[in-house]
C-alpha cells in the first residue's frame, strides 16, 4: 500500500512539473508579432539594384507616409494600407523626414533631403510642394527643427540652417578637414536654446551657434581610425549629451563646452541611441543590443542578434523593446527579464528604425525590397 501512495506522490509531483513547465512555455508565447498587411512602395519598375531604404515611416492622423530610395514619397491608409498620394521624387529619399505638425495654421511639413540634391518642405495631407532648396549633393540623414529653421547635414558634409518657412539658406557649417575614406550617410543634429549639436565625417562632434553658424567648440572622438564618421544621434539630457560612432565610441560630453565626461572604445553601432532616465540601449555593431548605464556606464547586453547587425531599438512600453535586424527579423525584448518575446520575419533586409504606433500595438518599417509592413503586437 505504501508502495502504491509513493507511486502515486510521485506521479502526481511529476504531472505538477511538467504542467508548470507547460505554463512557462506558454507563458513565453503570450505575445506574437503578425502582419496586419503589406504594400509595396515603388511607383516604377526596379530591374537594376537594390535601394538602401532608410526612411523611418512617419505616422500623421490616419496615415503613414513612407520614402523609398527609388522614386519618392507614398502615404497610405493606415488601416487599410491604400494610397492617398505619392510624392515622385528622382532617385528617391532615403533618409528621414521630420513632421511639423503645427507648421502654420493651414497644413503640416514634412521635411526631407532627397537624392536628387534637393531638401523638401511638402504638405503631408495632401503631398503638395510648400518650397524646395538646392543642396547640389544628395542629403542622405535626417533634419530637426524649431519654431523658425530647419537644419540638415548634406551628403557632403555641410550642416544647413534654412528658413522652415521659405525654404531660404540662413547660414553654412563646413569644415576645413576632409575625410578620406568616409561611410555614405549623416548624423541627426540635436538643438539646445542657443546651438546645433551634430557628428561630422572627420570623427568630430561641433557645436555652432543656431543664430549665425559660427562654430561655438569641438571635440574630436575618433582620431586615428580610418572611418571616423558620426553617423547617429545626439541625446540630451540636462547637461550632458551623448553620441556614438559605428564601430567606434559611446561618449558623453557637456554640451555647453565640449568637455568629455567618459568615453568606451569600441562600443558603437550602425543605428542611433534611445534612453530612458538611467539607460542608453543601442544595437552594437558586434551583434548585440546593449543597455548601458550613463553615470556607472556598466554595460548589459540584454539580446544578442543571430548573425546580423540590429537597428534602432524602439519602446513599447515602459520595460520592453522591439528592435530590427540587417537579416530582415524583428523581436519584440523584455529588456527586465532579458528575454525575446516574439519574433517575426519579413524575408528581407531591414535597415531602418521602426515606427511604433501605441493606440494600433502596431510597427511599421520599409525592408530593401521597398515593401512596407504594418505589424500587430498581439498579447
Amino acid at each position: 500500500m505504501q508502495t502504491v501512495l509513493r507511486l502515486l506522490n510521485f506521479s502526481l509531483g511529476l504531472s505538477l512539473l511538467i504542467g508548470c513547465q507547460q505554463l512557462q512555455r506558454k507563458s513565453n508565447l503570450d505575445y506574437s508579432l503578425k502582419a496586419d498587411w503589406i504594400k509595396n512602395l515603388n511607383q516604377n519598375e526596379n530591374n537594376f539594384f537594390r535601394p538602401s531604404n532608410r526612411f523611418f515611416t512617419v505616422l500623421y492622423k490616419n496615415k503613414v507616409i513612407q520614402g523609398n530610395s527609388l522614386d519618392g514619397l507614398s502615404a497610405l491608409d493606415a488601416k487599410t494600407g491604400n494610397l492617398i498620394w505619392n510624392k515622385q521624387i528622382v532617385n528617391g529619399v532615403e533618409a528621414a523626414g521630420a513632421l511639423d505638425i503645427k507648421f502654420d495654421s493651414k497644413q503640416s511639413a514634412l521635411f526631407f533631403g532627397g537624392k536628387d540634391g534637393f531638401f523638401y518642405a511638402i504638405n503631408a495631407d495632401n503631398g503638395n510642394l510648400i518650397w524646395q532648396f538646392a543642396v547640389k549633393s544628395e542629403v542622405l540623414a535626417e533634419p530637426v527643427f524649431d519654431e523658425s529653421n530647419v537644419y540638415f547635414i548634406s551628403g557632403s558634409n555641410v550642416l544647413y540652417a534654412l528658413d522652415k518657412f521659405s525654404g531660404q539658406q540662413k547660414w553654412i557649417y563646413a569644415r576645413s578637414e576632409t575625410q578620406p575614406i568616409s561611410l555614405r550617410g549623416g548624423g541627426k543634429p540635436a538643438l539646445t536654446r542657443e546651438a546645433v549639436l551634430v557628428g561630422m565625417a572627420d570623427g568630430a562632434i561641433v557645436s555652432v551657434d543656431k543664430s549665425s553658424g559660427a562654430l561655438r567648440w569641438e571635440k574630436q572622438l575618433n582620431a586615428g581610425r580610418k572611418i571616423r564618421d558620426i553617423d547617429s544621434n545626439i541625446l540630451i539630457d540636462n547637461e550632458f549629451m551623448y553620441v556614438m560612432s559605428y564601430g567606434g565610441v559611446v561618449a558623453s560630453l557637456r554640451h555647453l563646452t565640449g568637455d568629455l565626461v567618459w568615453k568606451i572604445d569600441k562600443l558603437g553601432g550602425p543605428g542611433y541611441m534611445i534612453s530612458d532616465k538611467t539607460y542608453l540601449y543601442f544595437s552594437s555593431s558586434d551583434e548585440q543590443l546593449i543597455q548601458l548605464n550613463k553615470e556607472t556606464q556598466e554595460k548589459k547586453v540584454i539580446f544578442n542578434f543571430k548573425n546580423a547587425v540590429g537597428n534602432t531599438p524602439i519602446f513599447v512600453d515602459q520595460n520592453k523593446i522591439a528592435v530590427s535586424d540587417s537579416s530582415g527579423k524583428i523581436y519584440l525584448v523584455n529588456i527586465d527579464k532579458v528575454e525575446n518575446l516574439a519574433m517575426y520575419e519579413a524575408g528581407t533586409s531591414i535597415f531602418t528604425n521602426l515606427s511604433y504606433n501605441h493606440s494600433e500595438s502596431a510597427l511599421y518599417f520599409v525592408t530593401s525590397e521597398s515593401n512596407l509592413h504594418k505589424v500587430k503586437i498581439i498579447k
